[in-house]
């Protein structure tokens, strides 16, 4: 599997008083365990990073906000892919519905990332195709409607 070592932060969702976590981070920031853990395939749960991590992953977290998180790996073709988190300003005992929730989402967030890309893909071939293909002659309305008769004048 490939190591991961830094990861950019594209998007995120804060809930009124919690700042917003964009930027780009490197892994190794976040300390040994999240290093580790992530690029195994294995989430990363912190209940509190105050009494769960060492002091420097520690100061990471809370200078970002955050005491509590369940960071989910997506592991695809043998790589750490994108990184999946949801956290808390306070310490927050993860129960295994929220680890559950959390692995459901980032599941289906991927799987929609590739439905995205997909569609990205077939709207370039077919705009690629129509600038590379000579406009032909416009059929008339009874050519491309069969059923319409014209009407006697």
């Amino acid at each position: 599997m490939r190591t991961v070592t830094a990861s950019p932060i594209r998007g995120d969702w804060a809930t009124d008083g919690s700042p917003s976590i964009l930027g780009h981070y490197s892994l190794a920031d976040f300390g040994e365990l999240a290093v580790e853990k992530l690029n195994k395939g294995q989430p990363l749960i912190v209940n509190d990073s105050l009494a769960d991590l060492a002091q420097e992953a520690a100061k990471t977290f809370q200078d970002i906000g955050i005491a509590a998180t369940i960071c989910m790996p997506l592991i695809k073709e043998g790589k750490l892919t994108s990184p999946m988190a949801i956290h808390d300003k306070v310490r927050h005992r993860w129960m295994d519905e929220e680890l559950a929730l959390i692995k459901e989402v980032t599941e289906r967030s991927w799987a929609h990332v590739q439905r995205v890309r997909s569609d990205a893909e077939l709207r370039s071939t077919a705009a690629a195709s129509a600038i590379s293909t000579p406009p032909s002659k416009p059929a008339s309305k009874t050519a491309r409607q069969p059923w319409c008769k014209p009407r006697k004048r």
